[in-house]
This record gives C-alpha cells, structure tokens and sequence, in this order.
C-alpha cells in the first residue's frame, strides 16, 4: 500500500505513481497535506493566546485551501523550473504528482495531532502551554513529540526523493532545487527594499 511503503521506498512509489498520471487523488493529496503541514505550524504559533480553538482551527483551513492553487499554480512550476537548470526532466504535472505523494507523511501527522488535541485540549494553541505532570499523561505527551518530530524529518527526506523521481536525478540534485528559489525570493525581496529605500 503506498500509503505505508512511501515511508520505506519514496522514490519507487512516485515513480509508479508517475506511470499512472496525474488524477484527481492527487488534488485530494495536496490538500489534505497542505492542510496538516498548516496545522503542524500553526500549533506553533501561539494563536489561542488570543483566539479561540473554533477561530483557530477556521484559520488553518482557510490558510490551507489558499495554499492549495500556490502549490498547484506557483511551487510546482517554479520546482519545474528549477530543476530544468539541473538537468530534470519532470514536467509540471510530474512535479504536482511529486508533491503529492511527498506530502503523506505529513498527512500521517494529522492523527498525532489529533491526539495532541485530545491530550491538551486548547492549551495546544496557546503559550501556556506545559508538559503533563501525570505519568501517564507525560509519557503520552513525550511520546506524540518524538513521533512528530520523526515524521516531519523523514517527510522532508521522503518529498527530497519524490522530487527526485519526477525529474529523474539524485536527491542531492532535488534538495538544490528546492533551495534555490528559496535563495531567488530573498534576492527579490532584498532588491525590493532597496529600491523602496532609494
């Protein structure tokens, strides 16, 4: 099933994945995985400080949804781009199909997160946030951390290698294709604040 063999083989799933074609799973892929990668940083951010879960939960969903046509119509063609000047052969749709199945271990995370609400409650959005002091509680609590923090690492080693197999070269290739118009986009952003500042 490659919802569990991605984990092990990434680059063979996508690659069958590639053979079959861009589908209309693909679409309910990316945004089931933009919607936890939102949800994983927003938990971070603090927004129950001020807000409410209900506020914050509509937030990231909305947050979510806008990131899905950006994934769709800017990342994917600009990791098209990219990865042409490193001698990928991966089309647009390629890279969509990539991204897509990419992003299930982040989709993995949803239940983790989940159970972080069920453990938490609303203290998971807020800066007050402190560890259990029940045993059982923390030992949960330590346990959904890891797990976490295991996923979202080996997510970003299972999206290197999805790219990878798109534009058909080495996943050190993939990682500067990613990097690069992270690198364009500060330029641009530098240039723009020096040319207002003149």
């Amino acid at each position: 099933m490659d919802w569990l063999s991605i984990w092990i083989h990434p680059r063979q799933v996508t690659e069958r994945a590639l053979q079959k074609g861009y589908g209309r799973h693909i679409l309910w892929l990316i945004i089931l995985g933009n919607f936890a990668q939102t949800a994983t940083r927003e938990a971070n951010r603090n927004l129950g400080d001020d807000h409410s879960t209900g506020y914050v939960l509509f937030a990231i969903l909305i947050a979510a949804l806008i990131s899905v046509p950006l994934t769709l119509y800017i990342v994917a063609p600009l990791l098209r781009w990219t990865g042409s000047w490193l001698g990928g052969q991966g089309d647009t749709d390629d890279i969509r199909i990539a991204f897509a199945y990419g992003s299930i271990p982040m989709i993995w995370t949803l239940p983790v997160l989940l159970a972080d609400y069920a453990l938490l409650g609303e203290k998971m959005f807020q800066s007050s946030l402190t560890m259990p002091t029940e045993p059982f509680a923390l030992m949960v609590f330590l346990l959904l951390t890891i797990l976490k923090v295991i996923m979202v690492v080996w997510g970003i080693v299972v999206f290197l290698n999805a790219i990878a197999a798109a534009h058909r070269f080495s996943g050190g290739r993939a990682l500067l294709c990613c990097i690069i118009p992270g690198f364009i986009l500060i330029l641009v952003v530098i240039l723009l604040t020096v040319v207002a500042s003149l």
